[in-house]
């Protein structure tokens, strides 16, 4: 007998050893969970395997520890029969549920709890558990009971043992045959992994039985709510009947309960896909909406390399004014990536100015707010200076303006926008002498410009105004 071993701490390496030491005298060790899959993947067969969760942690400011497969892909490449130890029973340590609040951070990040990641795991092949923390008279007892399960499996581990084998070799038919005679037997209930087992093979057995492949899916969902391995299989049923809104449902459903990169990578995918083929701006900002309900469920920190991408696969397809102004407003919950996202905003703005003359009230309010929305990462853009002072001024927003323009100073702007802004600023407060000192700056850079002439004049008016009084005594 052989075992695998990959656990993240050196302790809870020093731990299990000497136990299994003394059963078997073929056991590895893996460091990490790229370790682990090259042996698995090696000619070796393995009977015994534990699993460390606590490789899937995320660190506080949200980053991966680790860029190696999940225990969840683990648990799938084993089922899928892309190792040589198909049949390894596994024993899978929980990491407790946790609170990151360091010091000095304000985010947090909640992992799903031991008992969702169970369920998860249970669908995939593992047979037992242990939540940390433990004690050494737990662990050595859950070891023992590895070591058991995997020389004398129960029956219902024997019986799906021999059904996945038929699986594996593509013997589709004698599966559901089998399966047939144990669903008269108190075996199926005792694991999820038959019920499952019929519903992929009627999804290998081609497109005319994915309907039932769905119904008998469905008919699980009912039993088993949270099923992240359900929620898989008819997503993937839904890409061969071309159903991909339905298909997007379940990915997005099941990238919200298992936050990995490959997850994300498929919703992005099926994300552009749709938006190839449905053509509808309406349909696609609605699809973005779901997505980032699931991205901001965390704080913002968790998902500030994710969103980007949405908003760069979204500005991709969108052609209708409409869906110009949903982009915008979907920017306003994500001030922290406009940095990453400048160029799709600046195109969206682009777009709404073009039709602003015919557009209402509701588009030119986005396209003054998403002018603002650019200055709080590029103090110094030149047009939107211009686009946002206007519209503080309309609205008699002079403290927001004052604060604006004041970042734009620090950040360097020196354009004629910047200066014919900042002296209609001050004309509106009757700052006069700096309004004078700008207007000279503005000169220099464009004598002949309307907005100088204008300005200029204007100047002359407040002055006139002021000193009359004084020069009719």
């Amino acid at each position: 007998m052989r075992a695998l071993v990959c656990v993240q701490s050196r302790d809870e390496r020093s731990q299990i050893r000497p136990y299994f030491s003394k059963l078997i005298p073929n056991i590895v060790m893996a460091n990490s969970s790229e370790e682990l899959m090259q042996h698995l993947k090696s000619d070796k067969v393995f009977d015994l395997l534990v699993l460390d969760d606590s490789f899937d942690a995320k660190s506080p400011d949200g980053e991966d520890l680790s860029s190696g497969a999940s225990v969840v892909e683990i648990l799938q490449e084993i089922q899928a029969g892309f190792t040589a130890s198909t049949d390894v029973t596994t024993l899978c340590l929980l990491r407790s549920a946790k609170l990151h609040d360091d010091l000095g951070t304000v985010s947090v990040f909640v992992d799903s709890s031991p008992q969702d990641r169970e369920q998860i795991y249970t669908e995939l092949g593992a047979t037992l558990f242990l939540e940390k923390p433990y004690n050494m008279e737990t662990l050595n007892k859950r070891l023992r009971d590895l070591f058991e399960a995997a020389s004398s499996p129960p029956p219902w581990a024997q019986a799906l043992r021999q059904v996945r084998h038929l699986y594996t070799s593509q013997k589709y038919p004698e599966v559901l045959a089998v399966l047939e005679k144990i669903s008269t037997t108190p075996l199926e209930s005792q694991h999820l992994g038959f019920p499952l087992l019929k519903a992929r093979c009627l999804f290998k057995m081609g497109e005319e039985q994915l309907p039932k492949a769905a119904q008998v899916l469905a008919q699980l969902r009912e039993r088993y709510p949270t099923s992240l391995t359900i929620r898989m299989l008819l997503m993937e049923i839904y890409l061969k009947l071309g159903r991909l809104e339905e298909a997007f449902s379940e990915q997005l459903s099941i990238f919200a309960t298992q936050k990995t990169a490959f997850n994300f990578e498929r919703t992005l995918q099926l994300f552009n896909d749709l938006g190839t083929r449905l053509q509808d701006d309406t349909a696609l900002l609605k699809l973005a909406h779901d997505t980032f309900s699931v991205l901001l469920r965390d704080p913002k920190p968790y998902s500030r390399k994710l969103r980007p991408r949405i908003f760069t696969a979204l500005a991709a397809q969108l052609k209708q004014v409409a869906g110009w102004t949903g982009f915008v407003e979907l920017l306003f919950g994500s001030e922290d990536v406009i940095e990453s996202v400048a160029s799709e905003l600046r195109i969206a703005l682009g777009h709404l100015e073009i039709d602003l003359a015919s557009a209402g009230p509701e588009v030119s309010k986005v396209f003054q707010e998403g002018h603002i929305l650019l200055l709080s990462s590029f103090p110094a853009e030149a047009a939107s200076i211009a686009i946002a002072t206007q519209s503080l001024l309309d609205k008699q927003e002079l403290d927001q303006l004052d604060a604006l323009l004041k970042r734009a100073e620090s950040a360097g702007a020196k354009s004629l926008e910047f200066y014919t802004s900042l002296s209609r600023y001050l004309l509106k407060i009757g700052n006069l002498k700096e309004a004078s000192d700008v207007l000279h700056k503005a000169v220099r850079l464009k004598a002949d410009d309307l907005r100088v002439l204008e300005l200029r004049e204007m100047w002359q008016t407040q002055y006139h105004a002021r000193v009359k009084p004084y020069t009719s005594t």
